[in-house]
């Protein structure tokens, strides 16, 4: 990935998890739509929306599992074809309730 403007509020906890050595619990991502989208900065740019179903993931200050709801995601990336394959750049991502409401047509 090129550059990636959602990657630190995905990755943020990443080391703290590893600190405590917990992490979240398994699940199956539901995808729910890929769309393209108009681009000026890319030969394309591609939106994937998909749910995080109901799960349990540490709280961060105690270390114990707490149950969250369902969380909705969508990520759009830049696609520039190179000649090692496709670069994904401009990586953004909004998440949290309805967010498929406002970026799924």
């Amino acid at each position: 990935v090129a550059s990636c403007e959602g990657c630190p509020g995905f990755t943020e906890d990443v080391p703290k998890l590893r600190e405590l050595k917990r992490y979240w619990s398994a699940f199956k991502v539901e995808d729910v739509a890929t769309t393209p989208h108009e681009s000026e900065n890319f030969q394309y740019e591609v939106g994937y929306s998909f749910t995080v179903p109901a799960h349990e993931r540490p709280n961060m200050k105690t270390g114990e599992l707490e149950e969250y709801d369902p969380v909705e995601y969508t990520l759009i990336g830049g696609m520039e074809w190179t000649q090692k394959g496709w670069m994904v750049g401009g990586l953004k991502g909004e998440w949290g309730p309805d967010v498929h409401s406002r970026t799924v047509e």
